[in-house]
C-alpha cells in the first residue's frame, strides 16, 4: 500500500475518515470546513461521537474531500486500544463498501499525543487484507480492486520523526501480521514442514544478522529428538526444526527466544478428531506462522536486540506406523514419556524444542505459542490467550504488551498439582492426565511443557482460541488465520528493547 503525508483536508482527497471522541464532537474541534458542514448532524444528535458511531457525507464544499466518514470512538477518557482498532477497522470497511481505492485518514494533534493513535492505523491496515486466496476468474477480479490501495495520513501540524517511526512500524507490523494469516490459511498440501522451512530460508538470506540451521529428521535422530520424531511417524513427510538467530550487534547476549508449535496438519493420531474438528487443523501451525512472522518484523525493523525465533514441524497423521496410546517416547531431555492421547501431540514437539532451545542458548527470556488446547477456548472462549508461565516479570511484561495491543491474555494456574499429575507409571512422565477427564486441560499441557524448561524465565501462550477464533472481530479476516500473536510479541520486544536502552 502506497503511504503518504498531508497537513491539509483538500478536495483532491476522495474519501476521507475523521475519528472524533464524544469531546470533540461537543467542542467542535474539527477543521473549519468540516465544522461548518456537520454542525447541523450534531446539533440535531445525529452524531454523537459514540463508540462505532459513523456519519458518511457528501460535501459540497470546495476544499473538502469528495466524501467524509466521522467515526466516533465514544468517550475520550475511556478509549482503548481496542476501540481504536475497531473504529480504524469500521471506517476501511466504509471505504471498501463504497469501493474507494484511495483513502485519507485525519489524525489530530490532540490524538497524536495518544501512544496508542498507530491502533487507528493498524485497524485499518488489518481489515484491508486479500481473504480469498485461491478464488479466480471475475470474482477474484472483483474482490482485489475492492482492496484499498493508498492512504494518506492527514495531521494539523507537521509530524514528528518519532510518529512518523510509529507509523512505519505500524505498516510493517500489519503486513506480517498478514502474512501470518495467509500461512495459516494455506491447505497443508502446500505449507509443509519443508515448505516453512524454504520461507525461513529466505528469510535469513534476505538478513546478514539473520541465520537459519534447520534440522532435519536425520540430525533430530542423531539429536535424540525422540518426541518429534514419534508425532512424525505416521507421515511421509519428513520433519524439521527451524531456528533463525537475529543478531545485529554480533554478541554473545542471551537472546529472547520465541518458539512456535508447527503441527501443519492434525488428524489427532489415531485418537481421530471427529468431523467438525480436524477441518482446520492446517490452521494447527499457527504458532510456527506466528515466529516466523515476528522474526519478518524484527529484522525489517532492526530491533536492537539478539531474537531467537524457533519452530518445530511435522504432521500428525495415521499410518500404519504411526505412534500410538501405550507408546513410550524418549525426550531430548532424556525424559521419557508415555502416550496417553495421540492428540495431545503439540506439548510433545514443543517440549523437544524447549529442551533444545534452553541447552542450545540458555535464554534470558523463552516464550511459546502454540494452538495447544481446546480446554483453553473452553476456559477463556476465543478472544483470550491462556498464559501460563514460571516467571512473574515475564508475565507482566506480556500483560502489559498485551495491554497495548489488545491482543488479550488472562492468566492460568500452575502449580505442583499439575505437574503431580503429569508424572507417568512405567516412565517419567505421560502426556495427558485421563483421570481428570476435560478438566483444566490447558493447566495440564503447561504443566507438561514446564517439565522441559528447567530454571529458565519461560511464559507459555494458549492461542488455540484466538488465533482460530470463528467468532471474528471488525479487523480479523474471514479465513482460518488471524494472526493473532504477531503484533502482541513485536510490542513485547519493542518495550524491551525500550527498558534495555
Amino acid at each position: 500500500m502506497r503511504i503518504s503525508y498531508s497537513t491539509s483536508l483538500n478536495g483532491r482527497l476522495p474519501f476521507a475518515i475523521l475519528p472524533c471522541d464524544e469531546t470533540t464532537v461537543k467542542t467542535g474541534r474539527f477543521p473549519k470546513k468540516v465544522r461548518a458542514l456537520v454542525g447541523r448532524y450534531i446539533k440535531e444528535k445525529r452524531f454523537t461521537g459514540a463508540p462505532k458511531e459513523t456519519l458518511v457525507l457528501s460535501p459540497t464544499l470546495a476544499g473538502l474531500p469528495r466524501e467524509l466518514a466521522l467515526v466516533g470512538l465514544g468517550p475520550r477518557e475511556k478509549v482503548t486500544s481496542e476501540m481504536l482498532l475497531e473504529s480504524g477497522a469500521l471506517a476501511m470497511n466504509l471505504a471498501r463498501e463504497r469501493k474507494q481505492v484511495e483513502v485519507a485518514l485525519f489524525l489530530p494533534s490532540e490524538l497524536l499525543v495518544n501512544d496508542r493513535y498507530q491502533f487507528l492505523i493498524d485497524g485499518a491496515l488489518l481489515t484491508n487484507y486479500y481473504a480469498s486466496l485461491y478464488k479466480t476468474g471475475k470474482e477474484a477480479s472483483e474482490l482485489k480492486r475492492q482492496l484499498v490501495r493508498s492512504l494518506t495520513i492527514v495531521t494539523d501540524t507537521p509530524l514528528t520523526s518519532q510518529s512518523r517511526s510509529r507509523i512505519r512500524e505500524a505498516l510493517t507490523t500489519t503486513a506480517n501480521v498478514d502474512y501470518a494469516r495467509s500461512l495459516i490459511s494455506r491447505p497443508s498440501s502446500e505449507v509443509t514442514p519443508e515448505y516453512l522451512e524454504t520461507e525461513a530460508r529466505e528469510l535469513s538470506n534476505r538478513y546478514p544478522a539473520m541465520t537459519l540451521t534447520s534440522l532435519d529428521k536425520a540430525q533430530l535422530t542423531t539429536l535424540g529428538m525422540g518426541l518429534i520424531l514419534g508425532v512424525n511417524r505416521g507421515s511421509t513427510r519428513e520433519p524439521r526444526l527451524v531456528i533463525l538467530d537475529w543478531n545485529p550487534r554480533q554478541e554473545k547476549e542471551q537472546p529472547i527466544v520465541i518458539v512456535g508449535k508447527g503441527i501443519t496438519f492434525d488428524s489427532g493420531g489415531y485418537n481421530l478428531k471427529p468431523t467438525g474438528s480436524m477441518e482446520d487443523m492446517h490452521g494447527d501451525m499457527a504458532g510456527a506462522a506466528t515466529v516466523l512472522a515476528v522474526m519478518r518484523t524484527v529484522a525489517e525493523l532492526r530491533v536492537p536486540l539478539r531474537v531467537v525465533g524457533l519452530f518445530p514441524a511435522t504432521e500428525n497423521v495415521v499410518s500404519g506406523d504411526a505412534y500410538k496410546p501405550s507408546d513410550v517416547l524418549t525426550s531430548f531431555s532424556g525424559k521419557t514419556v508415555e502416550v496417553g492421547n495421540t492428540d495431545a501431540e503439540g506439548r510433545l514437539i514443543l517440549a523437544d524444542a524447549l529442551a533444545y532451545a534452553v541447552k542450545t542458548f540458555k535464554p534470558r527470556y523463552l516464550i511459546d505459542l502454540a494452538t495447544l488446547t481446546g480446554a483453553c477456548i473452553v476456559a477463556l472462549g476465543e478472544r483470550y490467550a491462556g498464559l501460563l508461565g514460571t516467571d512473574t516479570e515475564l508475565m507482566e511484561k506480556i500483560e502489559r504488551a498485551s495491554s497495548m495491543t489488545a491482543e488479550r491474555v488472562w492468566r492460568l494456574p500452575l502449580d505442583d498439582y499439575f505437574s503431580e499429575k503429569m508424572k507417568g507409571t512405567i516412565a517419567d512422565l505421560r502426556n495427558v492426565a485421563p483421570e481428570l477427564k476435560r478438566a483444566a486441560g490447558a493447566s495440564l499441557g503447561a504443566a507438561f511443557l514446564k517439565e522441559f524448561v528447567g530454571e529458565t524465565a519461560w511464559a507459555h501462550l494458549d492461542i488455540a482460541g484466538p488465533a482460530l477464533r470463528q467468532d471474528k472481530t471488525a479487523y480479523d479476516p474471514k479465513t482460518v488465520g488471524t494472526g493473532f500473536g504477531v503484533r502482541l510479541m513485536v510490542e513485547f520486544l519493542k518495550l524491551e528493547a525500550d527498558q534495555r536502552g
